[in-house]
Formats: C-alpha cells, structure tokens, sequence
C-alpha cells in the first residue's frame, strides 16, 4: 500500500456523442469536473473542469468509439496538467 498526502476524485459531468442534420458524424462530447485535496484533513485544494469535443471520421461505432477515446484522453491530459500546476504552488507555499 502507498500512501499518499493528496488525492483526486474527477466526476463524470457529460460523456455523450452529438448528432446534427448538418454533420455525416457525431461530435463527441466529454465533461469532467476534478477536485484535489489533501489526504489527512480531506479538504478542498482546488476545483476544475476539463472539456473536450472530437468529431468522429465516420458514422460508425468503431470511429465513434475512438472518437471517445481521444476526447478523454484530452480531458484527463487537461487534468494532469492541472493538477501537476497546483501541487506544485502548494509545495512552493510550503
């Protein structure tokens, strides 16, 4: 078991695939909201949300799929970074 001083809970805020009459494919859209906290007190560091929208190249389940894929992988980049950012302003303010 490792212990850690921080954690990170993401919440699934919208995880869906728009279609248009206007577009052959759907645009995927992926919504998280990520809050990071410290272990012992279990309070709030900080708050954010990460999007990301991807078109899908077909109308298919396998490109809507990947699709998916990439706009999490997105959001959940967008996380790190975020997370990475304030961690470390909360260890220079230490």
């Amino acid at each position: 078991m490792f212990d850690s001083a921080y954690w990170l809970e993401i919440e699934v805020g919208d995880f869906q695939a728009e279609y248009s009459p206007q577009a052959a494919a759907p645009t995927v859209r992926v919504s998280l909201l990520a809050r990071v906290g410290t272990s012992g007190e279990r309070r709030i560091l900080g708050q954010f949300t990460a999007n990301a929208r991807v078109a899908a190249s077909d109308n298919r389940m396998s490109a809507i799929v990947d699709a998916y894929a990439r706009a999490a992988d997105a959001a959940f980049a967008e996380i790190a970074a975020h997370s990475a950012e304030l961690l470390a302003k909360v260890s220079e303010a230490r």
